[in-house]
């Protein structure tokens, strides 16, 4: 089993396995079914495996795809401070404002990200 799977992107995973495997490219594709260039976009990241394709590459390579669910801390969990929760409470309006400067895709950054806003913070 390849340590770290959680921390990797499929790509770095693959390649991995393959170079823990000894096999080139061309061998890892033969044995998991796919091409070279296709086992060569998915290490690069130009392309992304699905779960299923992952799983058969990785296997093809003598090694096994270990995936778990954990709880984590989500933004959600995160909107305790008073103006977070106004952030989230107006976030509509918010992305309204944005899209009116020709903008998309706002983002909160600080105290008001990390949980940690009080009264008198400001929005980052």
């Amino acid at each position: 089993m390849l340590p770290y799977v959680n921390s990797l992107p499929p790509g770095q995973l693959i390649r991995e396995a393959r170079r823990r495997a000894g096999m080139s490219e061309v061998e890892l594709g033969r044995r998991a079914g796919v091409t070279q260039s296709v086992v060569s976009a998915y290490e690069s990241g130009a392309r992304q495996p699905s779960m299923p394709v992952l799983e058969r590459l990785v296997r093809a390579a003598g090694s096994e795809l270990d995936v778990s669910l954990r709880d984590v801390e989500t933004s959600a969990s995160k909107r305790s401070g008073p103006l977070a929760r106004r952030v989230f409470q107006h976030r509509e309006k918010i992305r309204d404002v944005v899209a009116r400067h020709g903008l998309s895709n706002p983002r909160v950054f600080g105290s008001v990200a990390r949980g940690e806003d009080a009264v008198d913070s400001d929005l980052d």
